[in-house]
């Protein structure tokens, strides 16, 4: 169970950077606005914290003792 979990954890983290670079590809125009405007560093900042806390709560819950 808990390499099911490492699996997963690995794989949501990974999950939007993948997503980023497969919009990138197809469209850089609709992607580097993000970097242009102020309000999309904030949602950048937002989502890498969201992304760090979500990541920590997952590793925390895979580290279980029996």
């Amino acid at each position: 169970m808990s390499s099911e979990a490492k699996a997963s954890v690995l794989i949501l983290g990974s999950l939007p950077f993948l997503m980023f670079a497969i919009i990138f590809v197809l469209n850089p125009e609709y992607v580097m606005q993000l970097f242009y405007d102020g309000r999309g560093l904030l949602m950048i900042g937002a989502g890498f914290g969201s992304l760090a806390v979500g990541v920590l709560v997952m590793a925390k819950m895979v580290r279980f003792e029996i």
